[in-house]
């Protein structure tokens, strides 16, 4: 007996239909298994993200001079200038952070008051214009290179506080402004001495171990009462990477427990239905059901029950992820892709413990299966 598809799906209603608990069970099992790996993946993909943001905001091969004495910056330009002497091999960039500022127009920005190469020490490209210069630096002149999700353009104004900018040219991604350092305006404390929060430097060298050793040995006896801190990529990213481990290791195993108790659930149920229903299924083998009608029938039921339960588990979890606040801090992917693993292990895990199951009931005998009782 052949059933076309209208009839299979009529026969697979009326086998949900009788077992309402039967379906619950499997769909409550395989659905928060889908949950658990959505959210998995959503905070995976968000922690990766970041660290492609921090690789390309800091650069490969870019380190970070921090320098503070009684928890202030001791950075100088004189210090600048002698360790553009001292290290030729490298790229030497101060810079001094403000913000971010509320501004009329841009909204929140931050401000970069740094030596002219700025935008190359932070990877952006010139999208138009032309870069700050050594003449905007000497002249100290209210010139700014702003970052283009602020939406300006060459030759644009911007007012921060008492202090008119002319925009001369435009970078890359970002809220963004980069100022000359020598210009110095009410966004800063007046009383703040001329001193760099940071200096960036671009080693050239296959290896900076070398370069940062002599840095350091440079300022234990420049400045040896300060504190010294050189920050390279390694360091920026180790805490993202712990804790993408630690992710990994904790909702993986949970993952894992999950679908496993979802798909042994699943087989377990299906077992027991077939049980109850070999009465059922001896009268459809005796009126013409071929054993792969029987087969077809009960694996294309897993399938579509761990189907659907990955659908519920995943509406769950986004609406969840949605309504996780941007502020929270918790880096989330929230994009389409997050959602087809979950989706596939799910139509797997069906597969896999439907798979048993169903073989069972086609082996049947149709005359042994009429004599039991329900």
């Amino acid at each position: 007996m052949q059933r076309s598809p209208p009839w299979l799906l009529l026969d697979l209603w009326e086998g949900w239909r009788s077992s309402p608990a039967r379906v619950f069970l499997i769909l409550f099992a395989v659905g928060m298994g889908t949950l658990t790996l959505t959210l998995l993946l959503a905070v995976l993909g968000g922690l990766r993200a970041q660290a492609d943001r921090l690789t390309a905001d800091f650069g490969a091969n870019i380190a970070i001079l921090e320098l503070e004495e009684n928890d202030q910056p001791a950075l100088t330009p004189a210090h600048l200038n002698t360790l553009r002497a001292q290290f030729p091999s490298a790229i030497w960039i101060g810079e001094r952070t403000y913000g971010p500022l509320h501004l009329p127009g841009p909204g929140r920005v931050t401000l970069y008051a740094a030596t002219p190469g700025w935008e190359t020490a932070r990877g952006l490209p010139l999208l138009s214009g032309r870069p700050l210069d050594s003449a905007d630096a000497d002249q100290r002149s209210p010139h700014a290179l702003a970052s283009s999700d602020l939406n300006l353009a060459p030759g644009d104004r911007l007012r921060i506080r008492q202090t008119e900018f002319t925009i001369v040219g435009i970078t890359g991604p970002g809220r963004l402004l980069h100022i000359p350092h020598t210009l110095r305006g009410d966004w800063e404390h007046p009383d703040d001495p001329e001193r760099f929060h940071r200096i960036r430097l671009i080693q050239t060298q296959t290896d900076p171990l070398p370069l940062f050793r002599q840095i350091e040995e440079f300022f234990a006896h420049e400045a040896s009462n300060a504190r010294l801190h050189l920050i390279t990529p390694d360091q920026l990213l180790a805490e993202t990477r712990r804790l993408r481990r630690t992710l990994q290791h904790i909702f993986g195993t949970v993952t894992l427990l999950a679908l496993l108790l979802g798909g042994a659930t699943l087989g377990s149920l299906m077992i027991q239905n077939i049980r109850q229903r070999r009465r059922e299924i001896g009268l459809r083998m005796a009126i013409g059901a071929r054993r792969r009608d029987i087969f077809s029938l009960f694996l294309l039921e897993g399938l579509l029950l761990s189907i659907f339960a990955a659908f519920i588990g995943v509406f769950i979890a986004t609406h969840l992820l949605q309504r996780v606040p941007d502020d929270l801090g918790l880096p989330l992917k929230r994009e389409s892709s997050v959602l087809m693993l979950p989706l596939l292990l799910a139509a797997i895990t069906g597969g896999v413990f439907s798979w048993i199951p169903a073989r069972l009931a086609a082996r049947l005998v149709p005359a042994q299966a009429l004599r039991c009782e329900d």
